[in-house]
């Protein structure tokens, strides 16, 4: 592997939905999202195996693409430990140009991992290492070269991407804090204290894939369309309608019916580690709480709670990371950022 000697930096939100990567290369800021999907077996590519199969040097064989109608499953908490997220770390790396380069990354454990709530050790050391451990295990790219990972360290996601931001929000210092994190297919609540220390938490299926489930069945039920895909259901939340033999049919209200379902869904789960939600600061992020805001925010009143959503919830967490890093590193300089496509 050809490597060059600058070391590079790439903080990475590798969720079970996608893999969100923001870094440094040579002072530039470089920003890509890869979808978190992949399979479990090579794919022929320009005629072989190219660019997206990856080998294991447990000797697994996976292919990475936009477009896998079998995915292997992202949502078990042995994920995170797992071949397929060390294979969807490195295609976002190479992806966002880090093909080549050493690079020290940052990458999240979902806060019920990182953490050993109610034990004598508040980090769950084992998980965080073996996490360490498997992103620096052996891989070979068909495609070409792979980054080369000098340096993993590990944060805990949401807990640092709601400190990031606590003094932008205009919380309340004295009070305890409930963080409710919306992914595509997980949900994560935690309670924090005003010194940041984690005391309760709860992690869910209910990422906002319940949601496209519902509203998949809803349009099945109440509809003429015989069946639905998940582009659809993506164009139909967009949208708020879909053209069937030749007509447009208005969806707007099943979708408003069903995100509103979903926000009390949401809602209760949280009540269940917060009784009193007005004695708290309540923050929500995370990608998932873009569609439902509105009704997260008037049923939470239900409960008499404010909630109080971030900036561009769907990267706080990846952004944390980032800020972490460079800190780690001593990195001053804050340069513009170059998007890659994807």
């Amino acid at each position: 592997m050809t490597t060059q000697n600058n070391l590079c930096y790439a903080a990475i939100d590798d969720g079970s939905g996608s893999i969100m990567v923001k870094g440094m290369i040579d002072g530039k800021i470089v920003e890509h999202t890869i979808p978190a999907l992949i399979q479990e077996e090579f794919a022929i590519t320009d005629g072989g195996y190219g660019a997206g199969n990856f080998e294991t040097e447990e000797g697994g064989e996976y292919f990475v693409s936009r477009n896998i109608p079998e995915p292997v499953s992202t949502t078990s908490q042995r994920y995170q430990t797992s071949e397929p997220n060390r294979v969807l770390i490195q295609q976002a790396l190479i992806e966002a140009g880090f093909a080549g380069r050493d690079v020290a990354i940052a990458v999240g454990l979902p806060l019920r991992q990182f953490y050993s709530i109610g034990s004598k050790s508040p980090k769950n050391e084992v998980l965080i290492q073996a996490k360490k451990d498997n992103i620096k295990k052996g891989l070979k790219s068909f495609g070409g070269d792979i980054a080369n990972i000098t340096e993993v360290i590990v944060i805990p996601e949401a807990h640092a991407g709601v400190i990031s931001i606590r003094d932008e929000l205009g919380l309340d210092a004295d009070l305890n804090t409930v963080i409710v994190d919306i992914g595509e297919y997980s949900l994560d609540i935690a309670v924090m204290t005003p010194d940041n220390t984690i005391i309760a938490s709860k992690t869910t299926d209910e990422g906002l894939h319940k949601l496209k489930e519902r509203i998949q069945a809803t349009i099945i039920d109440k509809t003429d369309i015989p069946k639905t895909t998940p582009a659809l259901i993506e164009r139909v939340i967009r949208d708020k309608n879909a053209a069937f033999k030749g007509e447009t049919i208005d969806l707007s209200d099943i979708i408003a019916g069903d995100v509103h379902w979903y926000a009390k869904r949401v809602i209760r789960t949280v009540t269940q580690i917060v009784e009193s939600p007005g004695t708290v600061n309540s923050v929500f992020i995370g990608g998932g709480c873009i569609l439902p805001q509105s009704d997260l925010k008037s049923v939470y009143e239900q409960y008499d709670g404010t909630a109080i959503f971030a900036p561009n919830p769907e990267t706080v967490n990846r952004d944390a990371f980032y800020d972490i890093l460079v800190d780690v590193h001593g990195i001053q300089t804050k340069p513009e950022a170059e998007t890659v496509d994807g």
